[in-house]
């Protein structure tokens, strides 16, 4: 038999291909009592949002060739992962995950690559990544997450924050937390902050702008290696023990009081000016520094 050459013929079948390699393809789940979810992809972006009913909704959006990764209750526990993909050298496209949980379900979600979103979550959670954004909106509970590279976003949320970084920038907004902010090369940024415990902000190489909806409660520092680091108490009321260090040579120290004391540590290029005042009644420990750069508080 002959087949026909025929133009018309060839496009339609090319584009019956096509359209078939890039369908999107979906997959819904529900779970009943789930206390824990442990999640493991290479790729793809995943929403964590809050179930309403005390049930887990698992819904999966992708257009990848054979893509069956695992999605299992094991007692209490929800397994996510790709292990029986292993063998495939490696597949293209893109997927989407949107998990809904109630409250106080524990997390635990490791990524290669992709972004990820939490939204409105009371509940402990882990996240690991590569690479990719991290967004957490309106969420409560004890949040730790690290990327190797990629920008880490939190609004208006509450809890115990611990965020790094290996480079990208650190941005929170209007949070009332204990937060331990770290990036290797990126900046840091917390505006309308308040303190529920001990926190940190860190840059190797970038600026770190903190300022405060409060006057801290609890002791907090403020550091860059080779950048700026401000403290802006935006007219609420300065007191604690305050200690301001700059490298002497490469470094400087802003702030809109007298010191009680100026010393010099270190010796040669490694000098570093230590300058300390107290206000008030406080005994909170504010630490403002810098390698070389200015270490600012503002008023």
């Amino acid at each position: 038999m002959k087949l026909l050459n025929k133009p018309g013929l060839t496009v339609a079948l090319l584009f019956m291909v096509v359209g078939m390699a890039t369908a999107q393809q979906k997959v819904d789940r529900t779970f009943s009592g789930i206390n824990k979810v442990t999640m493991s992809i290479s790729s793809g972006d995943a929403f964590f949002e809050k179930s309403a009913d005390g049930k887990v909704y698992v819904a999966l959006e992708h257009d990848i060739d054979d893509y069956e990764p695992t999605i299992e209750q094991k007692g209490a526990t929800l397994v996510i992962n790709e292990e029986k993909m292993k063998n495939r050298r490696s597949w293209s496209g893109d997927s989407k995950w949107t998990i809904k949980v109630p409250d106080e379900v524990n997390i635990s979600f490791n990524t290669g690559s992709g972004d990820v979103q939490i939204s409105g979550l009371m509940a402990d959670l882990s996240t690991n990544s590569g690479s990719g954004n991290t967004r957490i909106e309106n969420s409560d509970g004890k949040i730790r997450v690290n990327t190797g590279s990629g920008n880490i976003r939190a609004r208006e949320s509450k809890g115990d924050l611990t965020f790094n970084a290996g480079s990208g920038n650190i941005d929170l907004y209007a949070v009332n937390a204990e937060v331990s902010a770290n990036v290797g090369s990126g900046n840091v940024s917390a505006e309308k902050l308040t303190l529920l415990g001990k926190s940190s902000f860190n840059s190797g190489s970038g600026d770190v702008e903190v300022s405060l909806a409060a006057t801290p409660a609890h002791d907090i520092s403020v550091n860059s290696g080779s950048g700026d680091s401000t403290l802006d108490f935006e007219g609420n009321k300065i007191e604690g023990v305050i200690v301001m260090e700059a490298n002497k040579d490469n470094g400087d120290i802003d702030a809109p009081f007298d010191f009680d004391s100026t010393e010099e540590v270190g010796n040669g290029r490694n000098t570093t000016v230590k300058k300390t005042k107290k206000i008030g009644s406080s005994d909170v420990r504010i630490k403002v520094s810098t390698g070389s750069g200015t270490a600012e508080i503002k008023s």
